[in-house]
């Protein structure tokens, strides 16, 4: 270091000022996969809820009246809200029951209808309906679902914020402990720099830049193993690539690399004008 008063006040001399960068990295990793995660999850209930929200499942028994299922589908568009039925093709059965299934071919397939509906739809006026003519028809109401499923993606990110804030008292914990000890091993340099004219601000501003250095350092190793592994998992399962977008990377990178060295700096700087109080 060219830096006279950095090499005398050399915070390297303490055991958990090595272990900083190594700490930082560990919970930037862990933080960044987080805001990924979190970032991920929002993006595909996003696209489920913009695709199925506004759909309504019809299925119906597969010895079902023909005649009565047509009538039912002309009868449907004439309802209020209701934008357009679609019947799936046996085909199409076959593609979607084909991963639960081994042979699709030979099993009777149910008679399916897409609903397409707008914002005025009268949900409960469209399963009466349907009802009157097929009381035992499945009906599967996606709006209902995703609402469901919006609450458990709030749960989940609400957990990773959790989590996210212990991460973060755990770092101003360590932090404390590494200016702690740091100052506390070396008492003596302190007392010889302020003899020597260094004020309390001069030395809390050195101490300060040796921790959020290294633990910018550790934030970028962990959010770039974070990156690599979120590369990884997209190359692995081509099915994640549609819900990572830009921003789910950056929140994977500058989540951590901005968290963690701003609550370095903010906790050194406070633990240090302390301590040099106590020294002094």
């Amino acid at each position: 270091m060219s830096n006279p008063l950095t090499r005398a006040l050399n915070l390297k001399q303490a055991s958990i000022f090595k272990l900083l960068v190594t700490i930082s990295a560990l919970l930037s990793w862990v933080i960044a996969l987080g805001a990924a995660s979190g970032s991920m999850l929002q993006n595909l209930y996003t696209g489920w809820q913009l695709n199925r929200a506004s759909t309504l499942t019809i299925y119906l028994a597969p010895d079902a009246d023909t005649t009565a299922v047509t009538q039912l589908q002309q009868s449907l568009p004439a309802l209020a809200g209701v934008q357009a039925v679609t019947p799936l093709s046996n085909q199409q059965l076959q593609i979607l029951l084909a991963p639960l299934l081994a042979n699709t071919t030979s099993l009777p397939l149910p008679t399916v209808m897409e609903l397409t509906l707008t914002p005025a739809a009268n949900r409960e006026q469209l399963t009466a309906h349907i009802r009157q003519t097929f009381p035992t028809a499945e009906i599967d109401d996606h709006q209902a679902l995703l609402t469901q499923v919006g609450h458990a993606v709030r749960n989940v990110q609400a957990m990773a914020a959790v989590l996210a804030a212990l991460m973060l008292g755990l770092m101003a914990t360590v932090i404390i402990l590494t200016t702690r000890t740091g100052l506390a091993s070396q008492r003596a340099t302190v007392q010889m720099l302020v003899q020597l004219g260094a004020s309390d601000a001069t030395l809390t501003r050195n101490i300060t830049q040796q921790i959020t250095k290294r633990v910018l350092v550790g934030s970028a190793i962990g959010a770039a193993a974070a990156a690599i592994m979120l590369g990884l998992a997209t190359f692995a399962s081509p099915l994640l690539a549609p819900h990572i977008s830009l921003i789910t990377w950056v929140a994977l990178i500058l989540t951590p690399t901005l968290l963690l060295p701003t609550l370095a700096a903010a906790t050194a700087l406070l633990s240090t004008r302390h301590l040099l109080r106590t020294l002094s």
